[in-house]
């Protein structure tokens, strides 16, 4: 089984990889009691049930959140997707990421996975 980590080392686009590597490390700070795993190719973060995942595209990152039609989105700053539930944001660079609009919505995340 692949690890995150090795997810990582595989990127071959180093920006992406930059930013790959600090959205992990912010939702490893702001939840350690998460589990990383790979699922559908791409890094998946789950506390009892799944939070986030973290898909590196062509030339920009997408961190998603499996239940983010539930957040309140007071920063304004989650996209909606083709998907129901999920909402996003997107990084094309690392000076793109906010950690305390992070650190916010993981937060949240784990509050909406304890309600629903």
């Amino acid at each position: 089984m692949e690890t995150v980590e090795l997810f990582i080392e595989e990127i071959s686009n180093t920006s992406l990889q930059a930013i790959v590597v600090r959205l992990v490390d912010l939702i490893l700070t702001n939840l350690p009691q998460t589990n990383a795993s790979i699922k559908y190719k791409i890094p998946f973060f789950a506390y009892k049930k799944t939070i986030c995942y973290i898909n590196p595209q062509k030339d920009q990152v997408v961190l998603g959140f499996v239940k983010g039609a539930l957040f309140s989105n007071v920063q304004q700053q989650l996209v909606a997707t083709d998907r129901k539930q999920i909402r996003q944001l997107v990084f094309r660079t690392e000076a793109d990421i906010d950690p305390i609009l992070i650190s916010e919505l993981l937060q949240e995340a784990i509050l909406v996975n304890e309600l629903y």
